[in-house]
């Protein structure tokens, strides 16, 4: 078990879960209202689980070192960005202010260009629970299985392990018209 240590909000909820990324799931065993719930998701090829503590972010990752992953998760939640520096550069009106106090801690996420690529064309007119299942889909069909012994997903296929899929297979996924632009 790992830890980082930042300064600065950081709302895990709104970050992971908002709809910039697709592949984080909370912990379905914790409510809603538990104030450090755990997340699960693959990032880096590695199955990492984290929540806020008192000291920071908690994390576990799998297989990679978690010395090499802390790094990573750093710079993919952007902690060292003075978010309240941000905040300061940007609030000049009322609708940002607004915004700003909803969502305090979003953070946008430093993702892995060929996932995000992938995920905001599967996004095209639709809707997050949808985008979430073909990303998923085409990790579990395509990618590598990881399982830490009690958890179990798939890391996101390479680029051309789907370029050498049929466009029938990926419609069978459930991506409809996107399949073709994949």
């Amino acid at each position: 078990m790992s830890y980082i240590a930042f300064e600065g909000p950081l709302d895990l909820d709104s970050t992971l879960m908002s709809g910039q990324t697709f592949r984080w799931i909370r912990d379905s065993h914790e409510p809603i209202a538990e104030t450090n719930p755990w997340y699960t998701g693959v990032v880096f090829n590695n199955l990492i689980r984290l929540r806020l503590v008192t000291e920071g972010i908690e994390f576990r990752c799998f297989p990679d070192d978690e010395l090499f992953i802390r790094t990573k998760i750093k710079d993919y939640l952007r902690l060292d960005d003075d978010l309240n520096e941000i905040y300061r550069a940007i609030n000049r009106d009322d609708q940002i202010d607004n915004a700003i106090t909803k969502y305090r801690g979003l953070r946008l996420l430093r993702q892995e260009p060929w996932e995000c690529l992938i995920s905001f064309i599967c996004s095209a007119v639709s809707n997050i629970p949808r985008i979430t299942s073909n990303v998923e889909n085409l990790s579990v069909t395509y990618g590598r299985k990881l399982s830490n012994g009690t958890c179990s997903r798939w890391t996101f296929p390479e680029p051309g392990i789907l370029a050498s899929v049929e466009e029938s297979a990926l419609r069978e996924l459930g991506l409809g018209f996107r399949a073709k632009y994949v």
